[in-house]
């Protein structure tokens, strides 16, 4: 077909899986994006924790890792 609009597409008939295998793959995303919004607050978290650290050691107020005086 040299012409596709967008009724064509439309009206295209798109094969779905049954509704349990439809629920299982939500539930599977949810639980991904769940474990995303935990990793991405551990690494705000952890961003937080070391600016922390390098500004205490640029004031004097902690030594720097592993240097030994």
């Amino acid at each position: 077909m040299w012409k596709i609009g967008g009724g064509d597409i439309e009206d295209f008939p798109m094969p779905l899986p049954p509704l349990p295998v439809q629920r299982e793959l939500v539930a599977k995303i949810s639980a991904r994006r769940e474990q995303i919004a935990s990793l991405k607050s551990q690494v705000v978290q952890k961003e937080e924790r070391a600016k922390a650290e390098v500004e205490a050691m640029i004031l004097g107020e902690r030594q720097p890792i592993g240097v030994i005086l």
